[in-house]
């Protein structure tokens, strides 16, 4: 994606036509990318890397990930690949890698909703034993799934109204034989809670932060460990580090955190390897790269889930490298850069307030930053020592934050001391959208007091716009509070484009508490069409004006097979491509 990159350092060292780095024999390399010209071709690479033969396959919807999210532990089972395909008719793929691997046996994941009694009846055509596992949703086929594993030593939960935190341990919950658990915010379901009662499982993994899954799921777990971050990507980094000493690194794998078709596909796959799969956006996070960075030197093969339009060349050879970028076309000495800086850290104070143990002693930090700065900020992430345990944590947002702004909340792990003297930070990186739409990156070294700056410069501008937002009006209806005082908003799209919409998210700002929520939906909404419900929590004071639409992010269908992601910045008003 980024073409261009021009590194300034501030120091005292002289920098030549190349950045010198410490001299090191790197094993990374990019041994391969299985993609195809869609999600189903795709699947069908990634199917034909990991396996010759197979009497089980499990099929899953390729256009809604609700039921198909919980289906890595179950294919793991039966060493079965996951094959996805739509609702009416089984794709093509999907049917050509079943007759290749002659499949006998096939879980459907989902209802008749996401996956028809047609798809069932053309597999059983083929002479193939069909097995239905389903719920009457996403949390009860989740729940299915996890009894069709038997006896197990460990579970996962995770929220089930976004799909980037179960993806992110989806290969190890499948490695481990550990089912994946959907719950909404505030509480688990009476159907989960008697099959947790009855479980003898001693361990458990909650993912994603206590805004995702509260601390009163969290009580009713045994030996609870929560993963988490500020985002699904700070999420996918606490994963990687907290299993860091268990995966094997001769295969790291790297897929989109935007959509989830390539990851879960390719989920089973690194679970076969007992590999880590690494998330990544149209950048790298920092705190991702802080992951790959702690455990580089043990990687082998890079191996690239999708096409270049969802995981760039740029991105993978960053994970290769271990590094952002290495060159450096500026001949000049930093003695003689006079370039002001664009923001400094005094211009962004992060306000952390410790929270008080969870009911079974977990300690959290909240934060915010103010952007006093006159530029506008689009990522912000502070690493921190914790001192009583000497461990690291990071607070990281990528929410856009304009001039005079203060974020919205996040948040990571605090000292079990609940001082604040046991808190140092040691790094902020911040990275910056400028008007010309490349990106400045900053990095502060809190010891050293120096600065680093990196400019991206991209190439990616978009001539043509296949839509606008305009075209794709959302409707929001905020419900009144269920039996337990839960709040959520249903909404629906229209279609008012000319494309194929495939999928359609909207991340709101509840103002009322300063938390992020996600509006998603994964149904293919034709043109002139609206789309189906789908909903997500809302502000507990029912008032649309604490409702801010922060972000917009559209997946279309091509003619061709291919797939277009569009995001669109709602502060920024800028689209990307």
């Amino acid at each position: 994606m980024y073409k261009k990159r021009t590194l300034c350092t501030f120091s005292t060292l002289l920098l030549s036509t190349v950045l010198l780095l410490p001299t090191q024999v790197d094993a990374a390399s990019l041994s391969k990318r299985l993609s195809g010209s869609n999600r189903y071709e795709t699947g069908s690479k990634i199917v034909q890397e990991g396996w010759t033969s197979s009497d089980y396959a499990v099929v899953a919807s390729g256009e809604g990930f609700a039921d198909a999210l919980c289906a890595a532990p179950l294919a793991k089972k039966y060493n079965a690949p996951i094959l996805l395909t739509g609702k009416e008719t089984l794709d093509s793929n999907t049917k050509g890698e079943l007759i290749r691997l002659n499949v006998k046996n096939v879980f459907i994941v989902g209802g008749t909703g996401v996956l028809s009694d047609n798809i069932k009846d053309e597999l059983e055509s083929m002479n193939i034993t069909t097995t239905r596992v389903y719920g009457q949703n996403r949390f009860e086929t989740s729940l299915q799934v996890a009894k069709s594993l038997g006896a197990t030593s460990g579970v996962v939960v995770t929220n089930g109204f976004g799909f980037a935190d179960a993806l992110s341990i989806a290969p190890v919950a499948a490695q481990n034989g550990m089912p994946i658990l959907l719950t909404d915010k505030d509480d688990l379901s009476s159907a989960v809670k008697e099959f947790l009662g009855n479980s003898s499982y001693s361990e458990s993994y909650i993912v994603g932060g206590s805004g995702v899954v509260s601390d009163k799921i969290a009580s009713q777990l045994k030996n609870n460990i929560r993963l988490g971050g500020s985002s699904r990507y700070g999420t996918n980094s606490a994963v990687l580090n907290h299993f860091a000493d268990k995966f094997s690194y001769d295969k790291v794998y790297v897929a989109s955190g935007e959509n989830y078709p390539d990851a879960l596909s390719g989920s089973v796959l690194a679970a076969s390897s007992n590999s880590p799969l690494i998330l990544v956006g149209s950048t790298i996070d920092s705190s991702v790269m802080s992951s790959i960075k702690a455990q580089h030197d043990k990687y082998n093969n890079i191996i690239a889930l999708g096409g270049t339009a969802v995981v760039t060349d740029t991105l993978a050879n960053y994970v290769v490298s271990g590094v952002a970028a290495v060159e450096n076309n500026n001949e000049e000495t930093t003695e003689t850069v006079n370039q002001q800086f664009p923001v400094t850290i005094d211009q962004l104070p992060i306000d952390i307030t410790i929270r008080n143990p969870d009911s079974i002693g977990n300690v959290y930090m909240n934060a915010t930053y103010k952007n006093n700065s006159g530029k506008n900020i689009v990522g912000f992430t502070a690493t921190v020592l914790l001192k009583d345990s000497n461990e690291k944590t990071y607070l990281t947002s990528d929410d856009t934050v304009l001039p005079g702004e203060t974020s919205p909340n996040f948040d990571g792990f605090g000292p079990k001391t609940l001082n604040k003297d046991d808190i140092e930070i040691l790094e902020y990186e911040i990275t910056i959208a400028n008007a010309d739409g490349s990106e400045t990156y900053i990095s502060y070294d809190c010891k050293l007091k120096s600065y680093d700056i990196d400019t991206y410069e991209t190439t990616d501008t978009i001539s043509t716009l296949p839509l606008t937002i305009e075209q794709l009006p959302i409707d929001v209806i905020i419900k009144n509070p269920d039996s337990i005082g839960n709040v959520y908003m249903n909404a629906t799209y229209k279609n008012n484009s000319e494309k194929n919409i495939i999928g359609f998210t909207a991340t709101v700002l509840l103002k009322d508490t300063n938390e992020k929520t996600y509006l998603s939906n994964y149904d293919t909404v034709l043109p002139g069409e609206t789309s189906s419900n789908f909903d997500t929590f809302g502000p507990k004071t029912l008032n649309k004006d604490d409702i801010q639409f922060l972000k917009y992010e559209i997946i279309i269908a091509n003619a061709d097979g291919s797939e277009t992601y569009l995001t669109y910045d709602c502060k920024l008003k800028t689209y990307k491509q």
